[in-house]
């Protein structure tokens, strides 16, 4: 028994020296757990802005080619502020005016509206908000002058320019081949008009030379100023005289009768005529904003393929040596009883800045930006029927600032849109006719004298 004890014995102790000892190292870390109590306020997710609906007067959307760039301006704006929803409120261009001052009087007018240069009347009533304040300094040192001068009234700021532009020639560079006439080399001064309306006139019985109205209408007389002002005219002088029959008037009259006498002009039409035969290739020029870019691509149901039937000529010059034609344009207003005027120059501003707001109304339809560091870029920069209009509109001038400012506005006008029908159609003595026109000026204008 011991025997067997003491083999073992050995064995183990033979097996234990077979193999050195591996040292064992053991690494204790001990963390220290700390536990802090406080209370946590639950944070509630961010308010929701209140729904507001906007009401947005004017014609855009009344007019068909105007109709799609409202519809991408309305998507775009509420993309771009959820909470606002804009509601349309339409009516035809000839009736804004009138319509405005009516939803005024009613204690109902829109947020905000689109107004043409005739507006002057909602101004003297004091129902727009002045917008000097409203954007920032360095956006309205960058509005075009002339339509900047558009919007002021009483020395501020009243409506902020949507579009501008000038009243300039567009002419049909196919019909000027066909009449012989170089399409490169339009005519320069009021004489080569003339010329050029005669020579068109030839074509056909039904294709006329030139488009001008010589109906009735306070837009006839306003057509009509840059004659009178190329022949050194004016309705009141500096002092506010009224010479509205002055010699210099009496010539931008015979001129224009003359241009009538000739046959070169559709007798009993207006613009919209003028625009519908020039879309079907049926008139050589006529007067018109940079707008006509959109209605006559949408008239002539060729779209943009229809560019190649009409360019923007210079604007010609008369006996003064200067270039002469009205300021057209758009302006924006924001009512003073608008619940809503923060949402109403955030609207103003999305349309007039926002960089593919502007270049798609510019391409659909013709519209120029008020910014001048908008025009000076692509694609304006680089658009001859842009940059003619852009040249235009720099030269170009209102009424005196006794006239625009007048809720008469429009009366005075037509006061001189009679004279002008009864010596074109009716052959009355051009100085009797223009006599009677200062005469009816010195109701609308008490305490203005007459000249002559």
């Amino acid at each position: 028994m011991k025997k067997w004890f003491l083999i073992v014995l050995v064995l183990v102790m033979a097996l234990g020296g077979c193999a050195q000892p591996t040292p064992e190292i053991i690494e204790k870390v001990v963390k220290e757990t700390v536990i802090v109590e406080k209370v946590v306020t639950p944070t509630s997710p961010p308010a929701k802005e209140e729904p507001i609906t906007l009401t947005v007067a004017g014609w855009i959307a009344m007019e068909e080619s105007g109709k799609e760039p409202w519809r991408r301006m309305v998507e775009g704006f509420e993309k771009k502020y959820p909470n606002i929803k804009v509601e349309y409120v339409g009516y035809p261009w000839a009736e804004q005016r009138d319509q405005l001052i009516l939803m005024v009087t009613a204690g109902n007018p829109p947020d905000v509206a689109q107004i043409d240069i005739n507006s002057n009347a909602l101004f003297a009533m004091g129902a727009v908000e002045p917008l000097d304040d409203k954007f920032p300094a360095e956006r309205i040192a960058d509005l075009y002058e002339a339509a900047k001068a558009g919007g002021m009234y009483d020395g501020k700021l009243v409506a902020w320019p949507w579009v501008i532009g000038n009243i300039g020639l567009v002419y049909n560079p196919i019909l000027f081949e066909k009449a012989g006439l170089d399409p490169d080399s339009p005519p320069e001064t009021l004489e080569e008009i003339a010329e050029y309306a005669q020579k068109l006139d030839t074509l056909g019985p039904d294709i006329y030379g030139l488009g001008m109205s010589v109906t009735r209408s306070p837009w006839t007389a306003y057509f009509w100023l840059p004659f009178l002002w190329s022949y050194g005219g004016d309705i009141l002088d500096e002092d506010g005289n009224i010479i509205i029959n002055s010699p210099e008037a009496v010539k931008a009259c015979e001129y224009f009768k003359s241009l009538v006498d000739s046959g070169a002009i559709p007798v009993g039409a207006d613009i919209y005529d003028f625009r519908a035969l020039f879309a079907k290739d049926k008139m050589g020029f006529y007067w018109d904003a940079p707008c006509t870019r959109g209605i006559l691509e949408q008239m002539s149901g060729m779209g943009p393929d229809f560019r190649s039937h009409y360019r923007c000529m210079p604007v010609p010059v008369g006996p003064s040596g200067k270039p002469e034609s009205t300021l057209w344009g758009h302006w924006l207003v924001v009512f003073k009883t608008s619940p809503h005027k923060d949402a109403a120059y955030k609207f103003i501003d999305y349309v007039t800045s926002d960089p593919e707001i502007v270049k798609m109304y510019y391409d659909t339809m013709g519209m120029l930006p008020p910014s001048k560091k908008l025009l000076s870029s692509p694609p304006f920069s680089q658009d001859e029927f842009a940059q003619c209009f852009v040249k235009g509109t720099a030269t170009s001038r209102s009424v005196p600032s006794t006239v625009q400012d007048s809720p008469e506005f429009l009366k005075a006008l037509d006061a001189v849109a009679i004279a002008l029908e009864e010596i074109v159609l009716k052959n009355r003595d051009v100085k009797a006719a223009l006599d009677d026109a200062a005469q009816s000026l010195t109701v609308l204008f008490p305490g203005a004298k007459v000249k002559y």
